[in-house]
């Protein structure tokens, strides 16, 4: 008999995402050092002399301990840490926080921190220097790296926030960089971070985010599933879109391309246009995984052929449109004979030969509008508008052409089928659940006058 309660597990498995995570994060770091080294090695070898250069890869005592610590705190924290790790972990965030704090009492003060890698005070950009956003930041970011692993109460959600804040500094830090870079308004900031801060910043906050998303509020962003996919797809357009507008603005306003105000009208059509673009790709990508989703939940892995969950979905929509349509509608049950010694004696790959073969003369005996499915096992159903002689008739020419086909993994033996059926009565409402038993119930007749025949 058929599992009335088969049930389907949908959650996906992915044993390489967290390894893939854990590559990131090193990739990150390993990055984010190079780029520590390379500054110091380029004031060690007085490379920096010239604004120009130290304007990208100057960095101060302040920073660099800053930035070795809390990468050092991160390493401890990669993957699945003891609690000697945690704590070596949160140690080295305390540290790292001390020269960041300095440098911002220093500055609010009214005194520079004059002990650096490089000539910072010599040159006019004040390059390697610690601006007071990049030293909130990483103050931020040493107190996330104390509580980033805690998954409940005030402290994770403590964290999240934190999390966000330092995402909206390092994106203020990184973009008014380039825009001093670029000089898309037409001035430089004297008081700005060197590149080297912060690229360092930005990948010691993505290694941070990526750990905290294990056990915050950001998960979406490293699960599985649709949702992340999107997540990760959008984000990156999310955070580069603004920088693209400010610029393309600014360019306008400068080269006078268009008279004055209208710049705020065509950009916003832009805007709007590439949201709507934005919006038409993410519906498209919906629709594709949700067919995909379908196919995956409603079908037969081997045969092709709908499931008892996709038959008892397609089946009722048939029935209720044979209702509306005053039009008749059939069952057929079919069981496959003799499955179960063709795989005690031939094995389970001639098992399956059979039930494709069965579902391969199902699909080519019936029409595309009828609903051919693998109930589960050896039984097979089909639902359509049929009459009782329609429906007798299909029966007869299915067994007939069974009976005509030769099965060349089963040793060129026949393929034989037991059907059974039913018909919707004219003047009692029967449910697909009814029809279906009353066709499984033929079904089981006809098997026993087959072995009373043979017998």
């Amino acid at each position: 008999m058929y599992d009335r309660n088969q049930a389907t597990d949908l959650r996906p498995f992915h044993p390489h995402a967290p390894f893939r995570l854990v590559a990131v994060q090193v990739v990150c770091l390993c990055a984010g050092g190079l780029i520590a080294l390379g500054a110091l090695l380029s004031s060690i070898l007085n490379l920096t002399s010239r604004g120009a250069t130290a304007e990208w890869v100057g960095i101060t005592w302040n920073p660099l301990m800053a930035a070795v610590g809390c990468g050092a705190s991160l390493a401890f924290c990669i993957g699945r840490p003891t609690k000697g790790q945690i704590l070596a972990s949160r140690f080295l965030a305390c540290s790292a926080a001390v020269p960041a704090f300095v440098d911002l009492v220093l500055r609010f003060r009214g005194a520079g921190f004059h002990v650096a890698l490089t000539a910072a005070n010599e040159l006019p950009i004040h390059a390697g220097g610690m601006p007071p956003v990049a030293g909130v930041s990483f103050v931020l970011l040493a107190s996330l790296l104390c509580i980033i692993r805690i998954d409940k109460g005030v402290l994770s959600y403590a964290a999240d926030c934190i999390v966000f804040a330092l995402a909206l500094l390092v994106l203020s830090l990184i973009f008014g960089w380039y825009f001093a870079v670029t000089r898309v308004f037409g001035t430089t900031p004297v008081d700005r971070a060197p590149a080297a801060v912060l690229w360092i910043l930005a990948l010691l906050l993505v290694v941070a985010f990526s750990l905290r998303a294990q056990y915050g509020a950001f998960h979406v962003f490293v699960d599985h599933g649709l949702g992340s996919r999107i997540a990760r797809m959008l984000t990156p357009i999310v955070l580069i879109l603004p920088l693209l507008r400010e610029t393309a603005r600014a360019r306008v306003i400068r080269l006078h391309l268009v008279q004055e105000g209208a710049e705020a009208a065509i950009l916003s059509s832009i805007t709007a246009v590439v949201a709507l673009a934005l919006v038409l790709a993410i519906s498209r990508h919906i629709r594709r995984m949700e067919e995909e989703i379908q196919g995956l939940t409603l079908r037969d892995e081997l045969t092709g052929l709908y499931n008892l969950r996709g038959f008892r979905l397609l089946a009722e929509q048939a029935l209720r449109l044979a209702r509306r349509s005053q039009m008749p509608f059939s069952v057929l049950f079919v069981d496959v004979d003799g499955l179960k010694q063709i795989n005690d004696s031939l094995g389970h790959a001639a098992g399956s030969a059979l039930l494709v073969e069965t579902a391969e003369l199902l699909t080519a005996s019936f029409r595309e509008s009828d609903v051919v499915a693998r109930l589960g096992g050896d039984e097979f159903a089909v639902a359509g508008q049929f009459s009782r002689a329609g429906i007798e008739t299909a029966a007869q020419r299915l067994e007939d052409q069974a009976s005509a086909t030769r099965l060349a993994a089963a040793g060129g033996k026949r393929l034989s089928l037991s059907v059974g059926f039913a018909t919707n009565g004219e003047h009692r409402r029967q449910s697909l659940q009814d029809l279906l038993d009353a066709a499984d119930a033929d079904m089981y007749d006809s098997k026993g006058r087959k072995k009373l025949q043979v017998g």
